[in-house]
């Protein structure tokens, strides 16, 4: 099917709407750009936009069991680590997600300025992780109506054993994979690194990364289908697929 997430109902043809809403039962949102250097505007139009598209595509599917949003392990990256301590927890915007989607939606660019200097007085460190953690927020008001486990991967690099991944953001200009090639080719020697963090990137091969994903809905859907409680109060699954200090690859 083609579609474009930045417009309602992923602009899809009508037979393409009516065959995807009458026969999804999964759904996993992990379109994104990943740009870290996008102005504010442009990376919540895609990013929060996409996923407002998303979660409304996903409420108009009757046999939907499971929408699983994949977000990014640094939407918590403003906590202080001490704070942090790798806890599965939703996180807490400055203000509240519907008037930045108002402000999208109007054009306003004085507000957006507003909620964009919002997020930097709290530390969030570029506009890719802002966004991501916006798009969460939204995600997280539907976790009960919709069933939702959120994925929050660390820096995706290269395919590790998958050879049908092969090539997968091989790209030397493509994020963690130009600094491995930096490193590998002798490019890269020297590197500053703030004292007070760990000091190791955090790479995820990417289909580790789809292995937890697809591991993550099955095991979720299979509880919930199992476990069927209409009165009991749902809570937000996040699960992250990192590697943190265990095994670290730089």
């Amino acid at each position: 099917m083609n579609g474009d997430i930045s417009k309602e109902n992923y602009a899809l043809s009508t037979s393409d709407y009516q065959t995807l809403t009458s026969s999804c039962t999964l759904f996993i949102h992990s379109a994104a750009d990943v740009s870290f250097t996008n102005p504010f505007h442009s990376a919540i139009k895609s990013n929060l936009m996409g996923t407002v598209h998303s979660i409304n595509l996903a409420k108009e599917c009757p046999l939907l069991k499971t929408f699983c949003y994949v977000s990014t392990a640094y939407v918590s990256s403003h906590q202080r680590f001490t704070q942090y301590k790798h806890e599965a927890k939703h996180v807490e915007l400055p203000f509240e997600i519907d008037g930045l989607i108002k402000a999208v939606k109007t054009n306003n660019n004085q507000e957006l300025y507003s909620y964009e200097a919002k997020m930097k007085s709290l530390h969030w460190p570029n506009t890719y992780v802002m966004s991501k953690a916006c798009a969460e927020d939204y995600v997280y008001q539907y976790h009960d109506e919709l069933n939702v486990v959120v994925v929050r991967p660390s820096m995706i690099a290269s395919a590790w054993k998958d050879l049908s991944q092969r090539g997968w953001n091989m790209a030397p200009g493509s994020g963690a994979t130009l600094c491995c090639y930096a490193i590998a080719l002798g490019g890269l020697t020297v590197g500053i690194i703030n004292e007070n963090c760990i000091n190791s990137l955090d790479l995820v091969p990417s289909d580790y990364c789809v292995n937890v994903i697809l591991a993550t809905v099955a095991t979720h859907t299979h509880t919930v289908i199992t476990n069927e409680n209409e009165n009991e109060e749902k809570k937000l699954h996040i699960y992250y697929a990192a590697l943190g200090s265990l095994r670290p690859r730089i």
